[in-house]
């Protein structure tokens, strides 16, 4: 027995021996897929066991665990993850983010809150969407971000912002733009401002009870930037290197060669003498525009005692190709096949106006935390080349942040950020100087360069330099472009300065007082400065400087500062918890400008104003303006489940009258989980919220102090003097907001499918219209009679989706898949008595319509005798003439008026709205090991825009010279032709392209808006040489978009068409590396 019993206990005490050498310290590092960071704090256990550990400040980790075990990593706020030990001593494990953490922070108005606790409508991107982007401005991220966000693509000037609507067009006439929160206060400098690199998160706040604490300010949504702070753990420094190029991002419409705009202009031309005024007969003309008739001494044809040109010299002179002018278009209007284009080396002016523009950019930052101070510095050099020539941006940006727990009851820190820009700025205004409408608006006939008309080499200057084709040269060459003689886009651009300086500082310190454990005093004093300096000149040679040459200086000088005081108490009772807030808050601004020009130049290069002779202008500036609030908040949830908030704020703003400064702005909210509640205990679903709220919100965006009549000063001579230039209107006051939401928040399968879907209702109310006024009253001495009156009223509303879902989620391969939509419906409810309907270009306003529903006639078709444009219907006041009206049986007896004259054409809804009625995005994400993958899809569905640059493009027969699209190749050309498209005729140019809904296009559209690939160098390799962590990326932006024609551009603008005669968006490819330390 005693034998039995020890062989027992010698045979447990192998097994247990073999049982620990099987065992085996297992080490490695944890780190962000997204960043490459190391995770401290990360929790690593033996599957199977109570065994587990957590890293330490550096992401590092050692436990036993058996060499054919499994380990499990979680950390907060990413997708935990499970690895085979496999026999390895050394397990490193990056974790991707979980974008479906209820433990995610939103922040909001003073302060953040956990997401299964918020009980407003918000979106948020963090650093994962701005990481790997090659983006010179933070905003430009919000591109596809989620629903009810709104937002073009940027100009394609380096740094510019995009135009961000949220849930709708909040007004008519004051600002519908959000207001921009950076750090917790409102800000005014420009937000390529910020370095992108340096923000953690951006959210979208677009509720009542999210955005009410912003009062006045807060009325079309608030945008919230966070910058980055200082983390715990050992101290790591990150640095980037970016390389790219633009290209333009927009492609040309389909416009016609060389010789298809001869042939085009010879039957506008010849048209207009067959059924113009000179009625001539039909082969007569055809020969005059062929050129084949007698010819006088000066060179024109003769008939009937009448001198004509031949279609070339009707074009200003300008053959292209290789053959005489009378050889280049038959009788029949056919362009000679056998014509050779006789400009070598030639390229076309858009390849003459555009380039690959390079950009550059390199950041560095440092963070950590030692003691009780966290800190973080960055420090940004951003060389940005835009797609046109003379557009570029070179900034240098820096920041520093650090936080300072200075006693267990008192807290401080600063975040300070300056910088500076140079800007150097394309011409991209309606003037004729603007390279880009230049470039796409003249005819392909017309050189870049100037060329010989007999043999088309080009003519150098003295100094072997092409030299510029500026369309008058008619005494040397007899040259006379009728695209705007005398101008030259290209060389205004090439040869003009127009230089920018930004300097700038932002500030944000505070300080933090706990008298007790729940009750904390905070006070935050922001300033924001901002200098600026613009130079221009314009030289003597072409444009609007020549001759004399002028040059312009400007500089502006804005200041604000943001000054509050916060009192916090945040209490549990039980399972009772009331967080409530009161707060004080004061904000100044102050803008100042001073701009001169002097014309007279002395002498070449020297651009100074002493080198100018006269003063041609000289004028200067000054705006203030000043707020003050009070507001309070209290936020109740019993026990996790029912959640009630309140907040109300009373804003005084100086722009409005005494009378009407003062306002009071709230809101009201609640939320219910209805996934904590017994009866609905369901392991499959994580979260189960009901929302809703109400407030009542202001814009103050309306300008300042428009209560007040204004005056302009004058000078005359040598005595001064003023002169109203606007009437006071001393009721006017914010207009007012009143949203309703209701939504539901979801997450179920272990937060793999998470969402929400909420109805919003949004009304507008004492929206400003300018009002006409009695004459007795008195008006401007410009002529205007109107004020400004709080009288209008809409509604915007629709249904928001968002829904997200880790499709897969494996060891070596994750993919999630998001995908959100918003429908919008826009109306007007109230428009002023005095004009119940305002007439606005294509639109018309009026109760019962949106703000861009058109207003046009309706393009019926062609004359099939003659060839002229049909549009349906007489106007009221219109009496039938056979000369340019019918009677047109349609089918089935129904009969139509239509007339070709189109002054008396009936104009009318058309039933066709500017706004898309549905917009959204796609979000991919793919990663496998040690790559990711992924793309953003922006979309719009329904909507129209009015296409008037292809409505140009379509003229009937410009007589400027000006460019054609090359449908018109299928326009009228013979009686009994059944065509859409009129004939050319330079006489029916204004009736052929009058505004009718022949020129609405659907602007529905596909944008690939963002895609990047990555891939993370595993640690093992780069620590050998003292890297922690390195990544390599390529990424595009806003990289194609299909729309419904060839150079529409639906992307850009929200109400219609932006055209491409703009500075339109790039197209951003980019290349880039990450390094840690």
């Amino acid at each position: 027995m005693k034998q039995n019993l020890l062989s027992f206990i010698l045979l447990c005490a192998l097994f247990i021996g073999v049982a620990h050498a099987q065992n085996r310290q297992v080490t490695g590092r944890v780190s962000s897929q997204t960043t490459g960071e190391n995770l401290p704090g990360a929790t690593v256990k033996v599957v199977g066991t109570s065994i587990s550990t957590q890293t330490d400040g550096a992401g590092n980790y050692s436990i036993s665990a058996p060499a054919n075990g499994s380990l499990t990593i979680t950390n907060v706020g990413f997708i935990s993850q499970t690895v085979q030990i496999n026999n390895r001593s050394v397990v490193n494990v990056v974790l991707a983010e979980d974008e479906t953490s209820l433990d995610e922070v939103i922040v909001v108005a003073y302060g953040t809150v956990k997401k299964s606790d918020f009980t407003g409508s918000a979106t948020q991107i963090g650093e994962k969407e701005l990481d790997k982007r090659p983006l010179s401005n933070p905003l430009v991220a919000l591109q596809g971000a989620g629903p009810g966000i709104q937002t073009s693509a940027p100009g394609g000037a380096p740094g510019s912002s995009p135009t961000i609507r949220i849930r709708g067009i909040g007004s008519y006439s004051a600002g519908s733009g959000a207001l921009i929160v950076v750090d917790g206060v409102p800000y005014d400098g420009g937000m390529s401002n910020i370095n992108p690199s340096d923000v953690e998160s951006i959210t979208v706040l677009k509720d009542a009870a999210t955005i009410a604490m912003y009062g006045s300010r807060g009325a079309n949504g608030v945008i919230m930037v966070t910058t980055r702070k200082g983390k715990a753990g050992s101290p790591t420094l990150q640095a980037s290197a970016q390389f790219g190029y633009n290209q333009n991002g927009v492609p040309n419409y389909n416009t016609v060669s060389a010789g298809e705009y001869y042939e085009l202009m010879w039957q506008a031309y010849t048209n207009n003498m067959i059924y113009g005024e000179a009625k001539l007969p039909v082969d007569i003309a055809r020969q005059i525009g062929s050129g084949l008739l007698p010819r006088n001494s000066a060179g024109n044809q003769v008939y009937n005692g009448k001198t004509y040109q031949d279609i070339v010299q009707f074009l200003g002179n300008y053959n292209a190709f290789d053959i005489p002018n009378n050889e280049l278009v038959s009788v029949d209007g056919i362009f000679n096949p056998n014509a050779k284009f006789k400009y070598s080396d030639y390229k076309t002016w858009e390849e003459e106006s555009t380039r690959n523009g390079k950009r550059t950019e390199y950041n560095v930052n440092y963070s950590g935390s030692s003691n009780n101070t966290d800190f973080f510095a960055s420090a940004n050099y951003l060389k940005d080349n835009g797609w046109s020539y003379r557009s570029s941006k070179e900034r240098f940006l820096g920041r520093l942040n650090l936080n300072s727990q200075i006693k267990s009851w008192l807290k401080t820190g600063m975040n300070l950020s300056a910088g500076s820009h140079t800007d150097n700025n394309a011409s991209s205004g309606d003037g004729i100087n603007n390279p880009f409408y230049f470039s796409r608006g003249i005819a392909p006939i017309y050189p870049v360069y100037l060329r010989d008309p007999q043999t088309g080499n080009l003519i150098l200057d003295a100094n072997g330099e092409k030299r510029y084709d500026y369309g008058n040269f008619v005494a040397d060459y007899g040259l006379n472009r009728i695209f705007n003689s005398g101008r030259h886009a290209l060389a205004e651009t090439m040869m003009n300065n127009d230089f920018g300086n930004r300097e700038f500082i932002n500030a944000r310190a505070y300080l933090d007082i706990n008298f007790l454990p729940w009750l904390t005093l905070s006070t935050t004093f922001s300033p924001d400065f901002t200098n600026t300096r613009g130079e221009s000149y314009e030289n003597t040679e072409v444009g609007d400087g020549a001759p004399a040459g002028r040059y312009s200086q400007g500089w502006t000088r804005s200041y604000s500062y943001t000054f509050n005081q916060i009192l916090r108490a945040n209490n549990s009772f039980g399972l009772h918890n009331l967080e409530t807030l009161l707060g004080h808050e004061v904000y100044s601004y102050k803008y100042e400008s001073i701009n001169g020009m002097r014309t007279g130049q002395g002498f070449d290069g020297m651009h100074v104003f002493s080198n100018f002779v006269d003063i041609a202008s000289l004028t200067s500036g000054k705006t203030e303006s000043t707020m003050e609030s009070y507001f309070a908040r209290a936020n109740y949830n019993y026990n996790s489940r029912y959640y009630l908030s309140a907040m109300i704020r009373r804003d005084g703003n100086s722009k409005f009258h005494s009378d009407l400064r003062w306002n009071n702005f709230w809101s009201i909210g609640g939320a219910w989980r209805l996934d904590q509640e017994a009866f609905f205990q369901n392991e499959n679903i994580n979260l189960l919220k009901l929302r809703a709220s109400y407030g009542v919100l202001g814009n103050a965006d309306v300008g300042y102090y428009p209560y007040q009549a204004t005056y302009g000063l004058y000078n005359n001579a040598s005595e001064s003097g003023s002169a109203m230039t606007s009437l006071g209107s001393s009721a006017l006051t914010w207009e007012t907001q009143k949203p309703f939401d209701i939504g539901v928040d979801f997450a179920f399968l272990d937060n793999r499918i998470n969402g929400t879907l909420e109805y919003y209702h949004r009304n507008s109310d004492g929206l400003l219209f300018s009002v006409p006024q009695p004459y007795h009253n008195g008006g401007t001495t410009g002529g205007s009679f109107s004020i400004n009156q709080n009288v209008g009223a809409a509604t915007n509303k629709g249904i928001e989706l968002s829904v997200n879902g880790q499709l897969i989620r494996k060891e070596n391969f994750n993919w999630t898949l998001g995908i959100n939509l918003t429908t919008i419906k826009n109306e007007m409810t109230k428009m002023p008595l005095e004009t119940p309907e305002i007439v606005d270009g294509a639109y018309k306003r009026s109760v019962g319509h949106s703000m861009y529903d058109f207003w046009l006639r309706t393009y019926y078709g062609v004359d099939p005798d003659n060839g002229n444009a049909l549009y349906l219907g007489l106007a009221e006041n219109a009496t039938f003439d056979p000369k340019y009206h019918k009677v047109i049986e349609r089918g089935n007896g129904v009969m139509d008026t239509v007339t070709s004259d189109h002054g008396t054409a009936r104009l009318s809804y058309v039933g066709k709205s500017a706004i898309a009625p549905v917009y959204g995005s796609i979000v991919n994400t793919f990663n496998y090991k040690d790559f990711e993958f992924g793309f953003v899809l922006t979309y719009g569905l329904g909507g129209y825009a009015y296409d008037g640059q292809y409505a140009g493009l379509m003229s009937a027969g410009p007589t400027n010279g000006a460019n054609l699209h090359e449908d018109l190749l299928g326009a009228w050309k013979n009686p009994g032709d059944v065509s859409l498209i009129p004939a050319m005729n330079t006489s029916r140019t204004g009736q052929t392209s009058a505004l009718s809904d022949r020129w609405l296009r659907k602007r529905s559209y596909l944008n690939i808006s963002s895609i990047n690939l990555a891939y993370t160098i595993p640690s093992q390799y780069v620590s050998r040489i003292g890297v922690k962590n390195a990544r390599l990326y390529a990424s595009a932006e806003n990289l194609y978009f299909w729309s419904a024609k060839k150079g529409f551009n639906p992307v850009g603008a929200f109400t219609g068409n932006t055209g491409n005669n703009t500075y339109t968006h790039a197209r951003t490819i980019n290349f880039g590396v990450n390094f840690g330390f």
